[in-house]
C-alpha cells in the first residue's frame, strides 16, 4: 500500500460513518454514547455488567419477594434486549462493511468507470469473485447459449460434479484452447460466475486478462493482493514472486483465471503460483502457448468447440427474434454461411436488428451478409460486442482489429500465405495438396512448415487425417488482405 493512500477498510469505515443520520442535542449525545458502547466490546461489558449491579442493588433494596422477582425478570429481558441488538447490528455493520469496501475498492481503483460500476453493482446473490485487473471478471454474459455441456465438462475438470465438490478429482491445470470469438473468455466468465464453482473454491475466485504486452510482476503483485500480500511488488525477481504468492494460497482453495494468455512464458509464473489446494484455468487462441503450457500437464488442454448449427440459430434467434421470426429461411442460410462462431453470429445478430428496427430491407441484407465480398466487409468493420471485448484492453474494438491482433505476429511472407486461404470455401475442409497448389510451392514439406505456423497462431484448424478448416470469419480477413501480387515460393 502507498503512503497516504486511505485503505479500503478505511474509506468503507468513512462510507458507512456518511450513511448514518446526524442527530444533535440532548439525544444526539445519548445517541452518540449508546453507539459509542455498542461499538466498542470492552464498553459494552462494562455497560451491561453495571447494568446487573445497579438492578441487583434495587432489587436487595426491596423487600417484598414479588418485586425482587419482578426486577430480575425486568433485568433478564433488558440484558436479552441489549445483547440482541448488539448482535444483530453487529451483522448489519459487517454486512454494511462489506458494502461499502466494494464500492471503496471500486472508488480507488484504476479501472474505467464502467468497470468500477460493475463491481458497485455485482449481483449479491453471488459470493464475491476478488478484483484483480481493472475491475472484476467479465459480467455474467448476457447471451449464453449451447455451452451447458461445455460448463458440465469444464465444472468436471475443477471437481465440481453433479452439484458435489470432489477435490480428488480436481484437474489443477486447464487451458481452454479455442480460435478467435469461438467463447473462451466468455466461459471461462461463466464458469466464474458459476456457484458450485464458488462454493467448491471459498477462498476466493481472482481473473486476469494479460494480452499481448502483459506487465508479469505487476499482475502477480495483484493476485498476491488479493489474498492479503502488499509487498508483492518489491520482490526482486518473478520467482521471489510466484514463491511469496505460492506461500500465501498455502491451506486455501482458490481459482485463478488467467485469461488471452499469448506465450506459454506469460502464463508459467501463474502455474508456478499455484498452491495444492488450488486450479488454474487459462484461455488463449495460440496453439504453440497451449502446447508449451502443458509439458508437465498431459490433458490439460480443453478444446473449445463452435456452436453447433441448431445452438447457432437460437443464439441468432435470440439476438434478432423478429427476423429470424419473419425469416426462418434466410437466416437458417446465413447460419450455415457463418458456421458456429459465436461472434460471427453475435455480430450478425445486431446487423439484422439494427437494419430491421430501421425500417431497412431485411430481405436484401441477409442477402448481403451471404454474399462473400459485401458480407465480408459488414462483419469485418463491425465493432466487438462490449461483452465479448479483449478485457485485455479497454478501447472499443472492430472484428478486423480483433483478427488482426493475431496476423501481426506472422512474418509479412506467412501473412500473404494466409491471405491465399481466403480463397477456399470456408468452412469447407480442405488438405495439405490443396495449400500447396494455392500457394504455388514445389516441396510439401514448405507448405506443411507454413500450415504449422498458421495451426501455432490459431489461423488454421487441423482436422486430422491431414484435413484442416478455417473459421468462415477468418476466411473472410484473410480474403479482405489479398492483394494482386503474386506469391513468391518459400
Amino acid at each position: 500500500m502507498s503512503p497516504g493512500k486511505p485503505s479500503s477498510r478505511d474509506a468503507a469505515g468513512r462510507h458507512a460513518t456518511a450513511t448514518r443520520p446526524a442527530k444533535s442535542g440532548y439525544w444526539g449525545i445519548v445517541s452518540q454514547a449508546i453507539t459509542k458502547i455498542r461499538d466498542e466490546p470492552f464498553l459494552f461489558v462494562i455497560a451491561v455488567i453495571a447494568l446487573l449491579i445497579g438492578f441487583t442493588v434495587v432489587a436487595s433494596r426491596l423487600g417484598s419477594p414479588d418485586l425482587r422477582f419482578i426486577v430480575a425478570v425486568i433485568a433478564l429481558l433488558a440484558f436479552t434486549v441489549i445483547v440482541g441488538h448488539y448482535l444483530m447490528a453487529a451483522m448489519r455493520s459487517r454486512g454494511e462493511s462489506s458494502e461499502a469496501e466494494v464500492v471503496a475498492a471500486a472508488s480507488a481503483g484504476d479501472g474505467s468507470v464502467a468497470e468500477r460500476a460493475a463491481i458497485a453493482a455485482r449481483p449479491r446473490d453471488l459470493a464475491p469473485i476478488q478484483p484483480l485487473t481493472r475491475g472484476i471478471a467479465p459480467p455474467i454474459p448476457r447471451l449464453f447459449i449451447g455451452r451447458d455441456q461445455c460448463l458440465r465438462e469444464l465444472r468436471q475438470r475443477l471437481g465440481v460434479v453433479g452439484g458435489k465438490t470432489r477435490r480428488a478429482e480436481m484437474q489443477p491445470v486447464t487451458i481452454i484452447r479455442g480460435t478467435t470469438g469461438v467463447g473462451k473468455t466468455t466461459s471461462a466468465a461463466a464458469l466464474a460466475h458459476d456457484r458450485e464453482v464458488q462454493q467448491a473454491f471459498p477462498d476466493g475466485i481472482v481473473w486476469t486478462s494479460l494480452g499481448q504486452d502483459p506487465g508479469l510482476l505487476s499482475k502477480l503483485a495483484l493476485l498476491g493482493r488479493a489474498f492479503g500480500g502488499e509487498d508483492l511488488l518489491q520482490a526482486a525477481t518473478q520467482d521471489d514472486a510466484t514463491t511469496q504468492i505460492r506461500d500465501l494460497l498455502k491451506n486455501k482453495r482458490a481459482l485463478l483465471i488467467v485469461d488471452d494468455v499469448w506465450e506459454a512464458l506469460h502464463g508459467e509464473p501463474f502455474l508456478r503460483s499455484r498452491a495444492e489446494n488450488c486450479a488454474v484455468i487459462l484461455t488463449t487462441r495460440m496453439s504453440f502457448a497451449a502446447s508449451g503450457l502443458t509439458d508437465n500437464a498431459p490433458g490439460a488442454i480443453y478444446h473449445l468447440p463452435e456452436l453447433t448449427e441448431q445452438h447457432a440459430l437460437e443464439l441468432l434467434t435470440a439476438v434478432a427474434p423478429e427476423v429470424c421470426s419473419k425469416f426462418p429461411g434466410q437466416t437458417l442460410q446465413l447460419v450455415k454461411r457463418l458456421g458456429g462462431l459465436p461472434l460471427s453470429i453475435l455480430v450478425a445478430g445486431r446487423l439484422l436488428k439494427v437494419g430491421y428496427s430501421r425500417g431497412w430491407s431485411v430481405p436484401n441484407l441477409l442477402a448481403e451478409l451471404c454474399d462473400r465480398s459485401s458480407g465480408s466487409s459488414k462483419l469485418l468493420d463491425s465493432f466487438v460486442p462490449s461483452d465479448r471485448m479483449d478485457l485485455a484492453v479497454s478501447e472499443a474494438t472492430t472484428v478486423t482489429s480483433l483478427l488482426k491482433a493475431s496476423t501481426d505476429r506472422l512474418d509479412e511472407r506467412t501473412r500473404k500465405y494466409f491471405a491465399g486461404l481466403g480463397s477456399f470455401p470456408a468452412p469447407a475442409p480442405f488438405d495439405l495438396e490443396d495449400m500447396q497448389l494455392t500457394w504455388e510451392l514445389g516441396n510439401p514439406s514448405d507448405a506443411e512448415s507454413i500450415a504449422n505456423t498458421l495451426i501455432d497462431h490459431g489461423l488454421l484448424e487441423p482436422l486430422g487425417d491431414g484435413r484442416f478448416q478455417m473459421h468462415a470469419l477468418l476466411a473472410m480477413y484473410a480474403k479482405s488482405l489479398q492483394t494482386p501480387q503474386p506469391l513468391q515460393s518459400a
